[in-house]
């Protein structure tokens, strides 16, 4: 459907439509097919229009979309770098729900990277309050399934052991 709607966008000379399908082509191509390449292409396309249009928005979220591939390809220090630009943009046009996600993406691959796990448990017990006072449970969902991916436990779950396993 997002191959339909970028090409139906691009006929229309839609480009800010065709910029939003490109992502999301990205998205499904990054983890459907297991292209990062391909999928980094085709941000680096939709962010070349969202600069032209002055897309501040859509240019944060093709932003925190790169790093999602990077982070998905194993790349976590080049994803960190792309999170933290994110997330920056998306504090300056005060933007919780992808400031939030950028966050999350930052504090994983900081994790990969090496972070401490206390730290990295504190991170996201502070997103989980964030996420639950903005109401986005979905992404409150993600944070859980990364204590998980991590090996970290919320702060007082005495169900971790050594191992930092749930």
């Amino acid at each position: 459907m997002f191959e339909e709607a970028a090409q139906l966008a691009g006929d229309a000379d839609d480009r800010r439509g065709r910029a939003w399908a490109l992502r999301g082509m990205a998205d499904i191509i990054s983890v459907r097919d297991d292209a990062p390449e391909r999928a980094l292409e085709l941000l680096s396309e939709a962010e070349l229009t969202c600069r032209e249009m002055k897309l501040s928005s859509a240019l944060a979220y093709n932003h925190k979309m790169r790093a999602n591939v990077l982070y998905r390809a194993g790349r976590y220090q080049e994803a960190r770098q792309v999170y933290e630009e994110a997330l920056g943009e998306f504090r300056a046009m005060t933007e919780p729900r992808g400031e939030a996600l950028a966050r999350l993406g930052l504090v994983k691959s900081l994790a990969r990277l090496g972070r401490d796990r206390v730290e990295t448990a504190a991170d996201l017990d502070g997103l989980r309050v964030t996420l639950d006072r903005i109401g986005l449970l979905n992404a409150r969902d993600m944070v859980d399934k990364a204590y998980a991916e991590l090996g970290v436990s919320p702060a007082g779950d005495p169900v971790a052991g050594e191992g930092g396993s749930r």
